[in-house]
């Protein structure tokens, strides 16, 4: 989320996190991203394969981005140094955690950076544009679809075709579903009618030019077409330039859940191992590791009878 909202919960250092060795340099984002390059494309499609859009635009929904992004240098540099810290017989036993997790983080953390950054500089004029351009293709779009629908009952009055010639040129219009569809839809009336002009007999040739189903009028139509694409063109640019609300919790979604996964890791592997070091949540511990009750097992159990 843009905006940050009230928490039940406090951002808190785990106790048992990893500290950063003495004298160490401090990482920021994009000389973590440096240094540990671009992510894989494989485990990027493993991580997120089977998250949906909509999961991750819910779990962003509960964080605020730029907490976020700016608590994911201080964790990874701490996952980093839990991991170098250990042996190769206690990484094996870290399951759940591979390296090259750590790049997918940070790369995903760059982007979300990014977005928030175009989303914060939005002006109001970027979506005054955006509605100019839709105003544009909506009235090009019911233009066009009146045109054509003007065309086609034209035409089939001048040709009194068969219901065969019907049918076939209703198939050649198409529907109106999309800009696209419409757009060859004039086109196709059009080249009808000029097939008509160049093919029918004198007495249709004079019908056609008599109700003004001539050159200028195919031209109109292919004009509409054109007026049609482009503005649809125009108004998808200007949306894509848009960064949504939905856009920027999807990308906070994709960071909490490559950094829950890694902690989760972690923290499994340390229950079974005290050598085995947290790392450092920082503020991300409010939406990754919120306090939880634990049942602690009576002080005397009863003894069996």
């Amino acid at each position: 989320m843009a905006k940050p909202h009230a928490s039940a919960h406090t951002p808190h250092t785990t106790p048992t996190a990893a500290a950063a060795p003495e004298g160490a340099t401090l990482h920021t984002l994009d000389e973590l991203g440096r240094a540990l390059g671009a992510p894989s494309p494989e485990v990027v499609e493993e991580l997120f394969e089977g998250v949906s859009r909509p999961v991750l635009v819910a779990l962003g929904q509960r964080a605020e981005s730029g907490t976020l992004y700016a608590a994911v240098p201080g964790f990874a540099a701490s996952v980093r140094d839990a991991w170098n810290a250990l042996d190769a017989s206690r990484r094996h036993a870290l399951v759940g955690y591979a390296p090259e997790m750590l790049p997918v983080l940070v790369a995903d953390t760059l982007g979300l950076r990014a977005l928030h950054q175009r989303y914060v500089k939005q002006e109001s004029q970027t979506a005054i544009e955006l509605t100019r351009r839709r105003e544009a293709a909506h009235t090009a779009f019911t233009r066009g679809r009146l045109l054509r629908d003007q065309a086609a009952r034209l035409l089939r009055r001048v040709t009194r075709g068969s219901e065969a010639e019907t049918a076939a040129l209703d198939a050649s219009i198409g529907s109106a579903e999309s800009a696209a569809t419409l757009a060859d839809g004039l086109t196709a009336i059009a080249d009808e009618i000029d097939r008509h002009r160049a093919q029918g007999s004198d007495a249709r040739k004079r019908l056609l030019d008599r109700v003004r189903l001539d050159a200028t009028y195919t031209a109109s139509l292919r004009a509409a077409a054109k007026s049609v694409t482009d503005t649809d063109a125009a108004a998808s640019a200007a949306a894509s330039a848009i960064v949504s609300q939905e856009d920027l919790d999807a990308a906070d979604g994709r960071v909490l859940h490559v950094a829950d996964w890694i902690y989760r890791a972690f923290k499994e592997a340390s229950e079974l191992d005290d050598a085995v070091r947290l790392p450092d949540l920082g503020d991300l511990a409010t939406w990754i590791a919120p306090k939880r009750s634990v049942v602690k097992p009576p002080a005397n159990p009863a003894k069996p009878a």
